[in-house]
């Protein structure tokens, strides 16, 4: 009876391998291998090949239809080279058929193993870009978002990142933790007026990316003072209108929406990510609530390519911060976590970064933390293109004389227009009545703004 079980199983399973449904018990889940691997290429912003699948010939082990003996494992240990502790390893923690590499284009007869084509995803920079791209042909949180795209024939993904960034965060990462002898940790630069992610690192943990951890009451400051400046009557209104208490839509699956209680009293009951935290602070320096994006466009072959959209949301009843280039910083000692994040530069700021750590065994003030920001900075300040998206998001008005924002306050919306609009400024409104707060403040040189905003009353 046996025997005509094993019999049995071994032709049902050269069945479904025949008609592809083996394929659906295939490992990563919850996509088959074949398809899952077979994807489209993943390129940084300068076009550098960051994943790619490559067609293979390998073995398919089928772990109840294999009959482990000393015998079988010194065979598939000479058509693999994997060792024979690897492979009885494999095969007792295995429940589903699984791929290995093979040596000999010569596969004997033998239950449970089949010679088939399947597809490897390999990643030339795989340590600096995990988990956001996969390792050891698992795909990484940026594929399985993308991966209905990807899955596509001749697709590809080209991403804001860059390797020299992600390399610069991840060793300044990795030295920051080792001087706060802190078991994890998570590191962001995110353009606040693009929404595009420039790089993003972790180490130890990677749930830190989306984890909503930070208490808001360890960096208070920039969010008391923006409610005051603010239109909004009560602190939910307000923070929801930053994008507290609901997922910020970065492409990374799987974000939960943080804490965001309908009657607040302290700020110790408001709860976020570092990608959260990050996107209010570019909110209350520009006005926007956008919905941050690592992908940059994708596209097919033979048709062309596309811009991944970034969903963009006025704030009209907010008056914008004026400067960034701040370190705010804070923590809970008993949890042992460690949160920094500034804005950059000082004047007319178009970077958020920020930095969480968990597991901190040494407290004191953020200087260890320096040579991160200013590495940061210098890559920056390097950067041509940057120097051209400051001259694009702080246009300078050349069409008036003066020189300095005029005081509107007590006039009239048609009144302040007919005083601004000579000027080449941009206004932006909310409110009826005459003007009772004006962003930026009079006297305020004209070569720092755009735009300004009106709150009428």
């Amino acid at each position: 009876m046996k025997k005509i079980a094993f019999l049995l199983s071994v032709c049902l399973v050269l069945l479904l391998v025949c008609y592809g449904g083996a394929q659906l018990l295939l490992e990563p889940a919850p996509k088959k291998l074949e398809e899952s691997c077979a994807l489209g290429r993943v390129y940084d912003a300068e076009r550098r090949l960051l994943a790619s699948s490559q067609r293979k010939e390998g073995l398919l082990i089928i772990p109840q239809a294999f009959e482990v003996s000393l015998q079988n494992l010194n065979l598939l240990q000479r058509l693999t080279g994997k060792d024979q502790k690897t492979l009885t390893l494999l095969l007792s923690t295995k429940d589903s058929p699984f791929f290995l590499p093979l040596l000999s284009q010569e596969v004997p007869a033998l239950g449970g193993i089949l010679k088939k084509e399947y597809f490897w995803r390999s990643y030339p920079y795989e340590a600096l870009f995990s988990p956001l791209l996969g390792r050891e042909n698992e795909l990484g949180s940026l594929e399985l978002y993308y991966q209905s795209l990807l899955e596509k024939p001749g697709s590809f993904l080209r991403t804001a990142l860059k390797v020299e960034l992600q390399e610069t965060l991840q060793n300044d990462l990795r030295y920051t933790l080792k001087r706060l002898r802190a078991s994890a940790g998570v590191a962001i630069v995110i353009d606040i007026y693009s929404g595009r992610v420039k790089a993003l690192v972790s180490q130890g943990d990677p749930e830190l990316f989306l984890a909503p951890e930070i208490v808001l009451s360890w960096i208070s400051e920039p969010f008391e003072q923006g409610y005051y400046d603010s239109m909004y009557e009560t602190w939910h209104e307000f923070l929801r209108a930053l994008g507290f208490g609901e997922p910020t839509g970065i492409d990374i699956p799987g974000e939960p929406p943080g804490l965001l209680p309908a009657n607040i009293e302290s700020l110790e009951e408001v709860k976020g990510s570092l990608i959260q935290v990050l996107r209010a602070l570019g909110a209350l320096s520009t006005g926007q609530l956008l919905s941050p994006k690592l992908a940059l466009e994708a596209g097919f072959a033979g048709e062309g390519k596309y811009t991944i959209a970034v969903e963009k949301k006025e704030l009209d009843d907010l008056i914008p911060r004026q400067k960034g280039g701040i370190w705010w910083y804070g923590g809970n000692r008993k949890t042992g976590r460690f949160l920094l994040v500034g804005l950059w530069p000082r004047q007319k700021p178009y970077l958020a970064f920020g930095l969480m750590a968990k597991g901190v065994r040494v407290w004191g003030l953020p200087c260890y933390y320096t040579r991160f920001i200013s590495k940061t900075v210098r890559y920056f300040k390097n950067e041509d293109v940057f120097k051209d998206e400051i001259t694009k998001h702080f246009a300078l008005s050349q069409k008036s004389g003066i020189r300095k924002m005029p005081d509107v306050r007590g006039l009239t919306l048609k009144a302040a227009l007919e005083k601004l609009n000579p000027l080449g400024i941009d206004v932006h409104f909310s409110g009826f009545g005459v003007t009772v707060k004006q962003w930026p403040a009079p006297g305020t040189p004209l070569s720092k703004i755009s735009y300004c905003r009106l709150v009428l009353r």
